[in-house]
């Protein structure tokens, strides 16, 4: 894990026409994965897998994702264990895809950043380890030393944070609130044993 980058790799699930069997077609699956550094390049400011890395992700992926969709389109399932179905399928190919390509790990798995499906511990220690390297290196070249003087910062420069909303909630660095368990984030819902919750 030396020499890794985090991504965010994202399926647009409206290009399956989803939208009569529930699914809005604004639904989205948000994949956290490590990738080797070899494979993945800046573009307009975004870290992504290379084009040809990229390109034969999403063919795997559509594949068996179509795949389970025309296996469950006549079984008049509810909306979410259709979706559960699909995000399920998912998860399997990717880990499958990551033990045939190991340049690609899979950290976690989210229904539009706020239900978590699939996560791996390990792999969620590591990125916290490494977010918390971060924030004390920053913390050393800025000369801070302490959580106020770090949380004034981002407060008085949040022009800094991409996704900031204009209604930034003051109590985000609430230590009360905060959990290091993955999983445990109070907008996250984990399917236990990665069953279906129906």
């Amino acid at each position: 894990m030396e020499d890794f980058t985090v991504i965010e790799y994202e399926i647009d699930l409206a290009s399956y026409q989803l939208e009569a069997f529930g699914i809005d077609n604004l639904t989205n699956i948000f994949c956290t994965l490590f990738v080797d550094t070899e494979y993945v390049m800046m573009n307009d400011d975004v870290v992504e897998l290379i084009p040809k890395e990229a390109k034969l992700l999403q063919r795997h992926l559509d594949r068996q994702i179509i795949k389970t969709i025309h296996t469950i389109e006549h079984k008049n399932l509810r909306r979410l264990v259709f979706l559960d179905e699909i995000i399920q399928t998912i998860e399997k190919e990717l880990l499958l895809y990551s033990e045939k390509h190991p340049f690609i790990q899979v950290v976690e798995i989210s229904i539009d950043t706020v239900a978590t499906t699939y996560s791996n511990p390990l792999l969620i220690e590591t990125l916290d380890d490494f977010y918390d390297e971060a924030t004390l290196d920053f913390k050393e070249m800025m000369n801070m030393t302490s959580d106020k003087e770090f949380a004034d910062f981002f407060m008085d420069n949040l022009s800094l944070l991409d996704s900031v909303e204009d209604d930034f909630d003051d109590d985000v660095f609430d230590e009360e609130d905060d959990d290091d368990t993955p999983g445990n984030g109070d907008n996250v819902l984990k399917f236990p044993f990665g069953g279906r919750p129906f």
